[in-house]
């Protein structure tokens, strides 16, 4: 019989050793690349894809420029302050980055999710737990920075979601708010900041770099007078890393409790004046 050091393979019922061929043995790195979760593979092409398509179209809206020069030439220009105009722009641009994204790291998405394929039952049952663990710290952090303001502030990023919401049917505002934008920021600012880059970086300082970076992007919609009025941004960037992380690094896990955050703080918004920030 063979030693078991000498060959790859494994003893078999009746005690002998069963080697495995050479051909059908399987590099690690070649099942991270085919079955392992997204996190393990360095950035790719199709990540600075999914990247370049957020930058040059939220942070730099260049198609939304050319649109806006183009129908301003034509004497049809748009006017940015009008509510419609922003919720159709806002809306436009995330279904346009999430069908990208789909497109591009598909794959990635399918097994981010194969995480609820591993007892389903406690997955899906810690989603309850998540969610309003992740409501009960961002009561308390808008209660600390309500008391530190002096009342009831916002950020310039909540009012105009208010002001869209107020000239827009629920079901609009939902498809960027609820469907498509946690997809897209879980997967930059959590499997990117936090997943990809831990591969070389510790997965703590990963966590602080993503919140500073997804609360940034809040801000993009005007510097707040109060900076503080961004804490709650900064707080739920640090929950939503850190059920990332505790969900086994599943961009998709972290993705639901945002949604469903994103369709709670939308819904108060129709009902009654809200604080929540989405």
């Amino acid at each position: 019989m063979p030693e078991p050091h000498a060959s790859r393979g494994r003893f078999l019922p009746t005690g002998e050793w069963a080697p495995v061929p050479p051909a059908a043995l399987t590099p690690v790195a070649d099942m991270d690349r085919v079955d392992g979760p997204p996190w393990t593979l360095p950035f790719g092409g199709r990540d600075w894809v999914v990247v370049a398509a957020y930058v040059f179209t939220m942070i730099l809206p260049v198609p939304l420029i050319v649109v806006v020069a183009a129908l301003s030439a034509a004497g049809h220009p748009l006017d940015f302050k009008d509510p419609v105009t922003q919720a159709a722009a806002q809306t436009s641009i995330y279904v346009i980055v999430t069908l990208i994204l789909l497109v591009a790291v598909r794959k990635d998405v399918a097994r981010a999710a194969r995480t609820f394929t591993d007892h389903p039952g406690l997955k899906w049952g810690l989603v309850p737990v998540f969610f309003f663990g992740n409501l009960i710290v961002l009561t308390v952090a808008s209660a600390i920075v309500t008391a530190l303001t002096g009342g009831v502030a916002e950020s310039a990023n909540q009012t105009g979601l208010t002001e869209m919401a107020k000239a827009q049917p629920f079901a609009l505002m939902a498809i960027s708010t609820v469907l498509c934008a946690p997809l897209v920021e879980e997967y930059i600012f959590r499997n990117l900041l936090i997943g990809k880059l831990s591969r070389r970086v510790n997965q703590w300082v990963c966590l602080g770099i993503s919140s500073v970076a997804f609360t940034l992007l809040h801000a993009l919609a005007g510097w707040p007078e109060n900076p503080l009025t961004l804490v709650p941004y900064l707080v739920m960037g640090l929950t939503f890393g850190t059920i990332y992380i505790l969900s086994g690094k599943s961009f998709v896990y972290s993705t639901i409790i945002h949604a469903l955050h994103n369709l709670m703080a939308l819904s108060l918004i129709y009902v009654l004046p809200s604080n929540l920030p989405t």
